[in-house]
């Protein structure tokens, strides 16, 4: 509800005013998910979110993008609690990282425990998601989190091969026959 520099404003001049609020809006979002899993019938048909995945589970997909702006010691003040609070209405979350300026705070996230996966997303006008990022993909299931990746099937193949994980969620672009092919090459390696 603030603009940016009146919320860095005012975690710094009104700290327990800004946790109160946060309070009230964590509050109201575990309300509303709870109501529309209910009114969604999402026991009987699972869940999903703006992030291309899918579980028969209670799940989301956290972000807060605001967490660029913030330190490390902001974030894990302000920010993670309230994650916590909305990944206790459900049994596991995907958290959206988003832009360069986020990763100093991978562990901070990493250490909720319902969080399953990061899904990176780099900064417009930066590298996309590919090789470039093995090292953040790296630290990112070092954490044992997992990773979710949007990406072509070639650098899909890349990754695979470079990480050497099963933690990995590839979200993948291009023709049926290119995802079929994929898909199988997946399956043997």
């Amino acid at each position: 509800m603030r603009d940016p520099m009146n919320a860095c404003m005012d975690m710094l001049m009104k700290p327990e005013l800004m946790k109160e609020a946060l309070k009230l809006v964590t509050e109201s979002y575990k309300h509303f998910y709870n109501r529309f899993y209910e009114e969604g019938r999402m026991a009987e048909v699972g869940t999903s979110s703006w992030v291309a995945a899918y579980s028969a589970a209670k799940y989301l997909t956290l972000n807060s993008d605001f967490i660029c702006m913030l330190s490390p010691s902001q974030v894990d003040e302000f920010v993670i609690p309230c994650l916590e609070e909305e990944c206790s209405v459900v049994d596991h979350a995907i958290f959206h990282l988003d832009g360069v300026d986020a990763i100093k705070h991978v562990k901070s996230i990493a250490a909720i425990e319902k969080i399953r996966a990061i899904q990176w997303t780099p900064s417009a006008g930066i590298e996309p998601n590919g090789p470039y990022w093995l090292d953040l993909y790296r630290d990112i299931l070092a954490t044992g989190k997992g990773v979710y990746i949007s990406c072509s099937c070639e650098f899909a193949r890349q990754l695979h091969q470079e990480l050497k994980s099963n933690k990995i969620i590839y979200n993948v672009g291009g023709s049926r026959a290119e995802v079929e092919d994929l898909l199988q090459w997946l399956e043997k390696n």
